[in-house]
């Protein structure tokens, strides 16, 4: 018993698990358009790419625009890939003519406090998360998309367990 519990306390603290009282999928945000997006109702059964970011981090900039390709190849193959901006009050004006300007059609989330990023325990920006079909944290990268090559695979993995 004492090992089980050992290892769920690991797990806790390197963020395998979410927190007590703190279910990584039942959030809601609301998106550029004015809409509500909570995470638990539109799942769908999908994998989801959380991208944190804000218009004043340049290397998230450069890192949306460095992965663009990349990210709509996930969207086609059936990853809901979504912009979480992390742009306060006072810069979230922003936002939306940005987002517009550069042609990016993933769904854009406003997170002005924060506590999307926090719950998935992000500290700085850039920063990614992806989220199995149940909305649960499989991999978290902190810092710009240099190396794919484990977002790829995961990615590969869930999307070959859901047969597509």
């Amino acid at each position: 018993m004492k090992p089980i519990l050992a290892l769920l306390a690991v797990a806790a603290i390197v963020g395998l698990v979410p927190p007590a009282g703190a279910a990584s999928n039942d959030w809601s945000l609301q998106d550029t358009r004015g809409e509500t997006f909570q995470l638990a109702s539109e799942l769908m059964d999908r994998p989801v790419l959380l991208l944190f970011w804000a218009t004043w981090c340049a290397p998230c900039k450069k890192e949306l625009q460095d992965q663009r390709v990349l990210l709509d190849s996930y969207a086609e193959r059936g990853v809901t890939v979504l912009l979480v901006s992390e742009d306060t009050q006072k810069t979230q004006a922003r936002v939306k003519p940005y987002v517009e300007s550069k042609g990016y059609t993933w769904r854009t989330l406003l997170d002005p406090q924060g506590e999307v990023l926090k719950r998935y325990g992000g500290t700085s920006l850039p920063y990614a998360v992806l989220l199995d079909r149940q909305g649960q944290p499989l991999l978290k990268l902190r810092g710009a998309l240099r190396n794919t090559a484990a977002l790829t695979a995961q990615i590969d993995k869930l999307l070959q367990a859901g047969g597509e």
